[in-house]
């Protein structure tokens, strides 16, 4: 199976079964998270933003969506990653820094973690489906 991403209003319908909860306040930290990917992300300050406790905002998330929010925003991180290699314009140092890692070790762990393989092979293997040009 071949993941293909455009750029519909949704960028993130990937999560669309996770957002299929009943919990509001859940569902618009989730919306932030994938508003703000690309800023610093701390589970403390999304609570304090959100006025409730670390405990319950990790526990209602998790309960809500399956994924912890740091496991949640990793995985928003990686999908904007994934979408910025398949277009094949930025350099995976860019990408890393566009996606909110600021260590390049970091986040080609967490890549590798999420979709088996390196961004550099990921790349190779997705962005000819964009433009063709970048395997040349």
């Amino acid at each position: 199976m071949i993941q293909i991403h455009d750029s519909g209003q949704n960028s993130f319908a990937i999560f669309d079964l996770q957002r299929s909860h009943s919990d509001k306040d859940i569902r618009r930290i989730q919306d932030f998270i994938e508003q703000h990917y690309c800023d610093e992300l701390y589970v403390n300050r999304l609570a304090e933003k959100f006025n409730i406790s670390n405990r319950t905002l990790i526990r209602r998330f998790s309960e809500a969506t399956g994924n912890t929010p740091l496991e949640y925003i990793q995985r928003v991180r990686v999908e904007a990653a994934k979408r910025l290699l398949e277009k094949g314009k930025e350099r995976i140092e860019q990408v890393c820094i566009k996606t909110g890692y600021e260590d390049f070790n970091f986040f080609r762990k967490i890549f590798r973690r999420h979709t088996g393989l390196s961004p550099q092979e990921y790349r190779r293997r997705y962005a000819y489906m964009f433009n063709e040009s970048v395997l040349s």
